[in-house]
């Protein structure tokens, strides 16, 4: 490994846990329905702490965080709020 890649990992080793940690305390929202993706969540974190960073798993993070946030019922408003602006737009 190259040493700019061994410093960056360094940088941002631990921070995925604990960026973990912060996303969840708020998000009231998340039920134990969501927990299969939680759990997933950390156990990529940790993962990801421990210096094994690969793109496969900082994609497999993110898709895992978003699917996460678009169980907010705020998002899923907004998302709707959306749609219908590109509705009105598609229809004038």
């Amino acid at each position: 490994m190259n040493e700019l890649v061994g410093l960056e990992i360094e940088r941002i080793s631990g921070r995925f846990s604990q960026a973990v940690e912060k996303f969840l305390g708020n998000a009231p929202y998340l039920s134990d329905e969501h927990l299969p993706s939680i759990v997933s969540l950390q156990a990529i974190a940790e993962e990801l702490d421990s210096g094994k960073v690969t793109p496969a798993m900082l994609a497999q993070f993110g898709l895992t965080h978003r699917a996460l946030l678009k169980a907010n019922p705020e998002a899923a408003a907004h998302d709707d709020e959306v749609d219908q602006i590109i509705e009105r737009a598609r229809a004038s």
